[in-house]
């Protein structure tokens, strides 16, 4: 899509994945020519002649299994997604649709902490639940689990086609004249698969803001956009992109309307008449909490859709918590058999179609409510694992989109931070058939096959 489509009054909030770190630097130090950076490739300059590369990281490899080590991760990063997704809502909802991507904000505070030290990196690191240590360990085994292709045959064509992906990529730019640390960079290239460039910021930032927004608009298949607009202060980029994109089918069929309408109820108790998307049946039945309940749907590779919906009497705001986004996140037992009747459940959701986008500064929710304070304080912040310039977070901005419709789910997110210097056997059970309807405002979250949260977030009107 060059465009993200709008659906008449649909209005939601979730939670994407593309990260850009800015860090901008008041004074420039010579280092383009540095010999303590070794093994710079020879590549060609871009057209602009403002863009060089430094180091080139290892291309993801699509892993079919957890380890161990990221297994015993897993759960910080879902707690930290589960806390990530209820407190971006509770701080902006004010009864419309936002959307941010805890991935990709995750993903962002890695490397940030990789290039931090002291005070700055503890509190980081507490706020992803996590040490360097283990994010050092487990970061390639996570991009890894996140790098995912998949091709069908086309019969017609004979060839393999890409029918669905999910592409994370870690990169930072750094301005021509900033010394950095070549074992940290060589750590983040190796680790985090973090590609590094040189670019002039100095001399020619407006022809580098259009590079960096053409490479994220590449990145996101022309979801995200954006308009930068880096200055000559600019110390360095620190950049995270995804995108995804998936079937509901694997031989490229839509899913089917609704026969019939049905009235969706907003959360200002509004009332909107509309078909709905009819989703397949998927083992198990609609799990029901004291407050809420849920269930699933699948995407053609495994992406779990999970909807929350909230009981009578309660609002999407009171059930989406971080605890229930957690329970909702790791839950894999939906009830599929009744060995006692011999019973075998399956279920298939019915939902609105919808689509989202955000655009957020959301320095005060990581000061506030995670505990980053450093980050964004002139004369203590400590990004002394780059570099020995002296830099603070000015603004962390966080830009989102995803659609859901007939065909399947695309979505992609970037998040941008300015740095500043100082200045059993089916055939024996009876398969019973239930429906799972959502026609109030909602919840949900997007988890891929190894239990990765994706996107997350509310739908409060349609």
């Amino acid at each position: 899509l060059k465009e993200v489509i709008k659906v008449k009054k649909v209005n939601i909030s979730i939670l994407t994945l593309s990260t850009l770190l800015l860090l901008s630097s008041c004074n420039v130090l010579p280092s383009n020519n540095d010999p303590s950076i070794d093994n710079q490739p020879t590549i060609e300059a871009n057209q602009e002649g403002v863009i060089k590369e430094i180091k080139k990281a290892d291309t993801p490899t699509y892993k079919y299994v957890i380890d161990e080590n990221f297994k015993e991760f897993l759960p910080t990063y879902q707690e930290f997604a589960s806390k990530m997704a209820y407190e971006y809502v509770d701080s902006y909802k004010e009864d419309e649709n936002i959307s941010i991507s805890p991935l990709s904000i995750y993903m962002a505070l890695a490397m940030a902490n990789k290039c931090s030290d002291n005070e700055t990196e503890k509190q980081i690191s507490n706020a992803l639940n996590t040490t360097t240590d283990k994010l050092d360990l487990n970061m390639k085994s996570f991009l890894d689990l996140c790098y995912k292709e998949y091709y069908e045959e086309d019969y017609l064509k004979k060839e393999n086609v890409l029918v669905a992906s999910e592409e994370l990529s870690n990169s930072i730019w750094f301005n021509n004249t900033l010394d950095v640390k070549e074992d940290c960079l060589q750590e983040l290239a190796s680790n985090y698969y973090v590609d590094s460039y040189y670019a002039d910021f100095s001399s020619n930032p407006t022809s580098v803001s259009k590079e960096i927004s053409k490479f994220i608009e590449n990145k996101t298949k022309g979801l995200i956009k954006p308009t930068l607009d880096f200055s000559e202060d600019t110390a360095m980029v620190i950049l995270n992109t995804l995108y995804l994109k998936d079937l509901w089918n694997n031989y490229g069929y839509d899913l089917n309307y609704t026969s019939n309408e049905y009235s969706f109820k907003n959360i200002d108790n509004s009332i909107t008449k509309s078909k709905f998307l009819s989703g397949y049946y998927n083992q198990g039945r609609v799990y029901n909490e004291e407050t809420f309940s849920h269930f699933y749907t699948k995407t053609n590779t495994n992406f779990k859709l999970k909807f929350i919906v909230p009981s009578e009497g309660y609002s999407i705001y009171d059930v989406f918590t971080k605890e229930n986004i957690m329970k909702v996140t790791q839950m894999k037992d939906y009830n599929t058999f009744d060995h006692e009747n011999k019973l075998q459940y399956q279920t298939k959701v019915i939902f609105p179609e919808y689509e989202t986008s955000c655009d957020k500064v959301i320095n005060e929710l990581l000061k506030e409510r995670f505990g980053i304070v450093d980050l964004f304080t002139e004369g203590v912040c400590d990004f002394s694992s780059i570099s020995d310039v002296d830099m603070y977070c000015n603004m962390i901005k966080h830009i989102s989109k995803l659609q859901v419709n007939k065909k399947g789910i695309e979505g992609a997110a970037v998040t941008i931070m300015e740095m500043c210097t100082s200045s059993a056997p089916y055939d024996e059970y009876k398969i019973v058939n239930e429906e799972f309807l959502v026609d109030k405002a909602f919840g949900f979250v997007l988890i891929d096959r190894y239990d990765i949260p994706v996107f997350s977030g509310i739908v409060t009107n349609i």
